[in-house]
């Protein structure tokens, strides 16, 4: 039997949904195969009929249809955000309080998971894992206690042909509370009048002693009841802070703040201190 010779008749099921109708060929007679076939899977329609027994043949035709998707690739494998292939802890500050960060992800195309790992040899002692892919990742850094030595992330991009390439970025942790000495609220020297305002608003000068070892300080607040006070930047969030604070501070207001509190790069608030007066 030849290999376009059918044996039995009857109908027959195709895979992607079209029915065979098919004549007796055991008394040496051709049969018509007719056919109309469609895919939904791949969206693909196709017709034809083919005559057994003689040399006569009509060629199926196929035509298709394409769809594309905003969320993956071709390659099924999800979009990166944009930006530069790599890892960023906390958004790229300088150092943090909690073991739990969050690592800001920028995948190369065709990547399909992530390895992530306290460890560069990507072991069990570094709570290795492989993550899907998403532009923010919650992870816990390795505990060893507060020190000046950085926490490093190592990631690599598994699927897209770089497996064994590393990306890292580091951050302090510091859970050390800033501890603040002094503060000293020295002569005004000079007086502005606010537009609308009855009150005059002044500025005050306040001179304040603290220190925090590891990420330094970066910011003091000033007030008048413990809260809701004037914040005054020291240093950039990507940067560590003062390690060391002795310095005289300019802050404006309607009436003297009576209260102040320093805080470090990690975030941490020392306690309030009262502030004062210069005699």
């Amino acid at each position: 039997m030849g290999e376009d010779e059918i044996s039995n008749f009857g109908p027959y099921v195709l895979e992607s949904g079209g029915t065979y109708d098919i004549e007796d060929t055991t008394q040496g007679r051709s049969s018509l195969v007719s056919f109309s076939a469609s895919d939904s899977s791949t969206g693909t329609t196709t017709t034809g009929t083919t005559t057994t027994g003689t040399t006569t043949t009509t060629t199926p035709t196929t035509t298709a249809t394409t769809s594309t998707t905003t969320t993956a690739t071709s390659s099924g494998s999800p979009v990166p955000p944009p930006g530069y292939v790599g890892v960023s802890i906390d958004g790229g500050v300088f150092a943090t309080d909690s073991r739990s960060i969050e690592l800001d992800l920028v995948w190369p195309a065709g990547a399909t998971s992530a390895l992530i790992s306290n460890n560069g040899g990507f072991n069990s002692a570094g709570r290795t894992e492989t993550v899907a892919l998403a532009p923010e990742v919650p992870w816990t850094l390795e505990y060893t206690g507060s020190d000046r030595l950085p926490k490093t992330v190592y990631v690599r991009y598994l699927g897209a042909g770089i497996d064994t390439e590393n990306f890292t970025d580091d951050i302090i942790l510091d859970e050390e509370t800033p501890s603040i000495s002094e503060a000293t609220l020295l002569p005004p020297t000079s007086s502005r009048s606010t537009q609308g305002l009855t009150a005059r608003i002044r500025s005050y000068r306040l001179r304040v002693v603290a220190a925090e070892n590891l990420s330094g300080i970066s910011e003091v607040e000033t007030s008048l009841e413990r809260k809701n006070g004037l914040v005054t930047s020291l240093a950039h969030a990507g940067r560590q802070g003062l390690l060391k604070l002795d310095k005289v501070i300019t802050v404006t207001g309607i009436a003297a703040p009576r209260y102040t509190r320093v805080r470090s790069a990690a975030g941490k608030w020392s306690r309030w201190l009262a502030i004062t007066p210069q005699r």
